[in-house]
């Protein structure tokens, strides 16, 4: 990562007008664990691209990681403002819905995502666990673990049987 950084670096100092070195080096920063700093530059490449649906949906990611999941969300809605079939776009703004406990709001993000994306496993992991978790939908929640699982999601397996096993309990 230093030796992609000091490309990055150098990339700006020869343009720092270039809004793609200021993501890449975002992503390096947030690599190494320094969110605010990655944020300054997502925010630097915004200000030269506003435009841009995948920095913004990196600054709500990096927004998310600082605990920031209500600024997240409005990244995330900028992003898809601007390209309304981001996948990760819609996946990340259920995350953040989730947290903020908007539930019902998530499954719908989770829901879009699996149109844009049926491969995309995570949110159908993720649409059947809050399913479970804040509503008690065990029975509508298994498909899509079974989904999630044979996509390869190695949680799933373990939800998927405990889910199982409280519907049998019922």
């Amino acid at each position: 990562i230093k030796e992609a950084m000091a490309c990055y670096e150098h990339a700006l100092d020869c343009n720092p007008r270039y809004p793609n070195a200021w993501v890449n080096k975002g992503v390096a920063l947030r690599a190494m664990g320094k969110g605010e700093e990655a944020l300054k530059c997502y925010d630097q490449a915004l200000t030269l691209n506003p435009g841009d649906p995948g920095v913004w949906t990196n600054k709500g990611n990096v927004l998310y990681s600082l605990g920031r999941p209500q600024e997240a969300l409005t990244a995330y809605d900028r992003a898809l403002v601007l390209n309304s079939n981001l996948d990760l776009g819609w996946l990340n703004k259920g995350i953040a819905l989730s947290a903020l406990e908007r539930h019902e709001e998530a499954l719908q993000c989770y829901g879009t995502a699996i149109e844009i994306s049926p491969h995309l496993e995570q949110a159908w992991y993720l649409r059947g666990v809050t399913m479970i978790n804040a509503f008690g939908q065990y029975s509508e929640a298994i498909p899509y673990l079974e989904q999630a699982d044979r996509l390869g999601v190695k949680e799933a397996k373990e939800v998927l049987e405990l889910c199982r096993k409280a519907e049998t309990c019922r």
